[in-house]
């Protein structure tokens, strides 16, 4: 899925979840940057390997370019940050966690991963690896939560 996808459908799960209003912006803000900080680390990924992705593409081979924190070594890292920030401030440490959360568990569900990446390089794909199927999921996650993002911010989900 897209950045685009994630930031939509994790951070409005995650804020509708908590009951957070939309004039809440700080925590607006947290959740939309909790669903899109993960796809940080393809850049680093995307810079080290630019040759090998000029010669080949980016179609069907991102999952390659993730850091063990895009699987579920970053699952137990945000739990860990999450679980001490709700001591400060739990509604941030929810958003924090599910907004996370829907983003990996996205990731598993319609593209390759590596779940026990650095212990094991072992890859799992649960859905079809059919491009025509990965835009079909895109379109709908996409007109979904567009449509859903403007009733939250209308008041009435």
């Amino acid at each position: 899925m897209t950045i685009l996808s994630h930031i939509l459908s994790g951070s409005l799960i995650a804020l509708t979840s908590a009951k957070i209003a939309p004039t809440e912006t700080g925590f607006v803000a947290i959740a939309l940057i909790s669903s899109a900080v993960l796809d940080l680390d393809h850049l680093y990924y995307l810079v080290r390997d630019r040759k090998f992705y000029q010669e080949n593409g980016f179609r069907g081979k991102l999952h390659k370019a993730r850091s063990p924190f895009h699987e579920l070594l970053g699952v137990l890292l945000v739990g860990m940050l999450s679980f001490f920030l709700y001591f400060f401030n739990p509604k941030a440490a929810y958003l924090i966690f599910v907004a996370f959360l829907i983003h990996l568990t996205e990731d598993i569900l319609v593209g390759k991963s590596l779940p026990f990446n650095p212990v094991s390089k072992a890859e799992i794909n649960l859905l079809p690896q059919k491009m025509s199927l990965k835009i079909k999921l895109e379109a709908i996650t996409l007109l979904l939560f567009i449509f859903l993002w403007t009733r939250y911010l209308q008041g009435i989900i």
